[in-house]
């Protein structure tokens, strides 16, 4: 397990009642050439590993990644589940599958590119301790760590900068129903139970969560925490992202 860094990390650790066990949601599909930079970043995590679960989600199929996982020497907190061939295979149907046999009290979900902050699940679980009961979502700022590739990049770390920094926390402050993003997110599980988990049918599970958690009485806020991600680098690749996610609005 890593050093902590910081003195109220060490601090935090110490106070045993403000831990809780998290779970941490990693659908895979085709990625098999990432998986080395994934478990790097997840082993830098500041967290007891007596209190962390990690799930790798794998589709029935996906042999290639397979492969390359039985060929990795996965750390005792970290496990792979196969989800079965199904009616669709989209990521809510996949975290749907994993959160039933899951064992969190908090549930998050991440990428396979993501490179989270060090102390973020220490700021997950020191944020829940202190809050509301009513607040049961926690979503990370987003960032890329490859915003300077080229200018479409560039412009995605604009639009992720305002997003982020200025109209989510906005929508917070005001009380109104927060879009989530598909990763960085952590969820109370009771919450998660009295919602049914995330829509399968759903193309942007993440925002009709949000908008959910919303109806429901409940509150989602920002966390004190970034992620780093890989933006869309082609114009092919960014035409089918929002498309995707604009299909997902209308269905939310």
């Amino acid at each position: 397990m890593p050093e902590f860094g910081k003195n109220w990390g060490r601090y935090f650790l110490n106070k045993a009642k403000f831990l809780r066990r998290i779970t941490i949601l990693i659908p895979l599909l085709e990625e098999p050439r990432i998986l080395h930079h994934l478990l790097y970043h997840l082993q830098r995590l500041d967290y007891p590993r007596t209190h962390l679960e990690v799930m790798l989600i794998l589709e029935d199929g996906d042999v290639e990644t397979q492969t390359a996982l039985l060929a990795t020497d996965l750390p005792s907190w970290c496990c792979v589940i196969t989800v079965p061939k199904g009616r669709v295979k989209t990521k809510p149907r996949a975290l749907n599958f994993a959160f039933g046999l899951s064992s969190g009290d908090i549930i998050g979900v991440l990428d396979t590119e993501d490179t989270p902050k060090k102390d973020q699940l220490l700021k997950v679980a020191n944020q829940f301790a202190m809050a509301d009961p009513r607040l049961v979502c926690l979503q990370g700022r987003l960032d890329f760590y490859n915003a300077h590739k080229n200018w479409l990049t560039r412009c995605f770390a604009l639009e992720y900068a305002a997003w982020f920094q200025v109209i989510l926390p906005g929508l917070a402050r005001l009380g109104f129903a927060l879009p989530l993003g598909g990763t960085s997110m952590y969820v109370r599980r009771a919450a998660l139970i009295d919602l049914k988990g995330w829509d399968a049918f759903n193309v942007t599970e993440d925002a009709d969560l949000g908008l959910r958690l919303s109806r429901a009485g409940l509150r989602c806020a920002l966390l004190d925490s970034k992620t780093f991600e890989e933006a869309t680098k082609t114009p092919r690749t960014w035409i089918t992202q929002r498309s995707r996610w604009q299909k997902g609005y209308i269905m939310a």
